[in-house]
């Protein structure tokens, strides 16, 4: 079929007829295509960009990425993955082995406990003479959960149970049918492309059970004796489940019981002992960077689940300041804890008072030795090493506090001029919706969060530690060996806000600093910022706190030259902050986002750092997003111009969007619930040494750990998941630069 000219003048032609009986006129942008069969050879339409004809071109494979979500199950697939193959002879991409890359699972969760005799043991599943063990199905709640490949989200699944009586009962031998799950794996040879898929076992009710853990290798598949696949057995030893318990607890150096305080529990080692892996050893190795993300190298020299930092356990203290048991699974399998080799596990220990108390959450390092049960019906309790040691505080006291700013000139039309709080003021740059006129405002005093924090560095003699049997201190990532934060997000109207804050040591009273940071949300025209004070007894209010004024970044979006299909009309201004080695991680936020005006300006407040920054064009407009670039908004920035004690950068060149690269995908096989978040993984490697930056690194960008920078994302800051069509296709446009050959 040869293709013609685009069908322009069809949206007005249309809009013509209906005026005869209403009137009026669309005056929106015309549609060019309806499919590829409207456009000349060489050129496709783009729906995504408003149904008009673009140029068909490779697509930029090796600086994309994909995160595809179907019912729960999320796959996330490089541009160049094997998986990822384009049209024969065309610039489509397709997925089309998606029952290779979607695995499916079967679960049973077991115990196995030592027995004396098999004959006079009550089991309820299969015991072993040989042995002397019973192995019976096991209550449990299973979560499947992994690190993302792409530096985004951590990748779960909801959390199912597997109940061993169920309602209604089922008749007598039979068993519940096993916990089924889907997860994604990759033909990937890169050992980092395949983080660890971590099964965390979790006990449905109180009782002698621990949350245990274990990893699945890619892929796993469990045969039976006929060769036939058989459900995966999640299975623990009930001489691993071993529960804490102290009579001292938690007190004061001066011996006074903390009731109510949470106490938990996190593993300070890997371990990676081979019984973490499900279905046979993994991978052989040399050292931990010889396993995937997530695994480490273990003593057998084969990789294992890393545990370090990962909870153990947790319990509350009681009245006299004692509790118990804190069940824990010590991953036991295998060694002999008897003896001179008795089981050592190293952990920290968090003990979170309650806020009532006034003292501060701290932190101690502790060696526990967990010898084996002398028979199988033996305790597993054992008394805890040593005693937590909080410093002897005062309570907490109310104390007021106030934030005044003034707020600041955004616009100038002629309604007036629009000094506000916030860019909430503006007015709509909706045609169809008449501009609101100036509001009348003289101070703000709006936040998101305000964080009162003071640090307790372990200062009490170490002789008195000792005497004391208190456990080893450890610190935190900032040197202390305790916090106390209170955080403050809304205050009652009419009334002062109120903060609890305590002086600290009640024995010897004195000056305590404390540092504040105020978090403003986006659009406040005040920055975020971290300060410090000196509280002192008897005060009950603080100084007001001045907010100060955010850089205000005045820009222009627009197509660049030689353009062919491209809008500017509402288009989307993006900034992410950049790390910066020599400052402190800033209160936040990290991401900021700006609309134009009908002239393609736009003025945004944002709080004073280096950011990544681009633009986009609207949903349904035509034209791809801009490059990246990178803006030194700090103090001393030469960019910054003080007007009437507030800085201002006014940039001169425009943010350039351009055609864009039309990007198609065919998923053959995915239910059509399916969504899919576009990501650009690599195209300011096309820009060379202007931008030095990798955006996929997590520690690029400030934000969650882990994590890549957000602004990666192909889809407008306010833009939903793509979906499939009916065709099972998707589109979207992308940046111009990126290689299409894969490596």
């Amino acid at each position: 079929m040869t293709r013609r000219a685009g069908l322009r003048g069809v949206s007005l032609a249309l809009s013509l007829v209906a005026g005869a009986s209403c009137n009026s006129i669309d005056t929106g942008p015309t549609v060019e295509c309806v499919s590829d069969a409207d456009c000349l050879i060489g050129t496709l339409c783009s729906v995504e960009q408003g149904n008009i004809c673009v140029p068909e071109g490779l697509p930029p494979r090796a600086a994309l990425a994909f995160d595809i979500e179907e019912d729960n199950v999320r796959v996330e697939l490089q541009g160049c993955d094997p998986e990822v193959t384009r049209e024969l002879g065309g610039s489509e991409l397709r997925v089309q082995r998606r029952g290779q890359i979607i695995d499916d699972y079967a679960f049973r969760p077991e115990r196995v406990r030592a027995v004396e005799d098999c004959s006079t043991a009550d089991c309820a599943g299969t015991c072993d003479d040989e042995a002397l063990t019973c192995t019976e199905p096991l209550d449990l709640s299973l979560d499947l959960g992994s690190d993302s490949r792409l530096a985004l989200t951590r990748l779960t699944q909801p959390s199912q149970s597997y109940l061993t009586t169920p309602d209604p009962p089922l008749p007598e031998g039979e068993l519940p049918s096993p916990l089924e799950f889907r997860w994604a794996s990759y033909d990937s040879t890169q050992v980092t492309e395949h983080p660890v898929i971590r099964i965390d076992g979790g006990p449905l009710a109180e009782s002698d059970n621990a949350l245990f853990r274990r990893a699945l290798p890619e892929g796993t598949t469990v045969l039976d004796e006929e060769g036939e696949p058989a459900d995966i057995v999640v299975a623990d030893e009930l001489r691993c489940q071993r529960g804490l318990i102290s009579s001292d607890g938690v007190r004061t150096v001066s011996g006074q019981p903390v009731a109510g305080a949470e106490v938990e529990f996190t593993y300070d080692e890997a371990v990676a002992a081979d019984s973490t892996v499900l279905g046979g050893p993994g991978s052989a190795c040399d050292a931990n960077e010889d396993c995937s993300p997530g695994w480490a190298c273990g003593e057998q020299g084969r990789c294992g689940l890393d545990l370090s930092g990962l909870s153990a356990g947790s319990t509350d203290t009681l009245e006299d300041g004692s509790f118990g048991p804190a069940w824990m699974y010590t991953y036991c399998e295998g060694v002999e804890s008897a003896g001179d080799d008795i089981l050592v596990r190293a952990l920290q220990v968090r003990v979170n008072p309650v806020a009532e108390s006034g003292l501060p959450t701290t932190l101690y390092s502790l060696e526990q030795e967990f010898p084996d049960p002398a028979t199988p019906g033996a305790s597993r309790l054992h008394p805890m090493t040593g005693k937590l040691c909080l410093p002897d505080w005062a309570g907490p006291e109310p104390v007021e506090f106030a934030l005044e700013g003034e707020p600041v000139e955004l616009l100038e039309t002629s309604l007036g001029k629009y000094t506000c709080c916030s860019t909430e003021c503006l007015p709509s740059n909706d045609p169809d919706v008449e501009p609101a006129p100036p509001p009348m405002v003289s101070s703000c005093s709006g936040f998101d969060r305000v964080r009162f924090e003071t640090r307790w560095i372990n200062d009490v003699d170490p002789e008195v530690w000792e005497a004391g049997e208190c456990m080893p201190s450890a610190a935190f990532s900032d040197g202390s060996n305790g916090r106390y934060v209170r955080d403050v997000n809304t205050c009652e109207e009419g009334q002062p806000c109120v903060v609890a804050l305590t002086i600290g040591d009640e024995l010897e009273p004195e000056a305590r600093t404390y540092v504040y940071s105020i978090t403003q949300p986006v659009g406040s025209v005040f920055r975020s910022i971290t300060g410090s004070f000196e509280f002192t007894a008897g005060m009950d209010a603080l100084p007001t706190f001045e907010l100060l004024p955010r850089v205000l970044l005045r820009g222009r979006i627009a197509c660049a030259a030689g353009t062919q299909n491209c809008s500017a009309e509402g288009a989307l201004f993006a900034a992410e902050r950049l790390r910066v080695a020599e400052e402190d991680d800033p209160p936040g936020p990290y991401f900021f986002q700006a609309s134009v005006d009908a002239q393609g300006n736009f003025v945004l407040p944002i709080d004073p750092g280096i950011y990544v920054v681009t633009a986009y064009p609207a949903v349904g407009q035509p034209g791809g997003p801009a490059p990246f670039d990178v803006l030194d908004l700090r103090e001393d920035s030469p960019l910054l111009t003080n007007v009437e004690g507030v800085p201002n950068v006014s940039l001169a060149a425009p943010f350039e969007l351009d055609d864009g690269r039309l990007v198609r995908a065919f998923l053959r096989d995915f239910d059509l619930s399916t969504t899919i978040r576009p990501i650009d993984t690599g195209s300011w490697q096309s820009q060379g040494d202007a931008f030095p930056y990798d955006l996929n690194d997590p520690q690029t960008c400030y934000g969650p750990a882990r994590r890549g920078c957000q602004i990666r994302s192909l889809l407008r800051p306010t833009q939903a998941p793509l979906s499939l069509s009916i065709t099972r296709r998707l589109q979207f446009t992308t940046r111009t630069a990126g290689s299409d050959n894969c490596p």
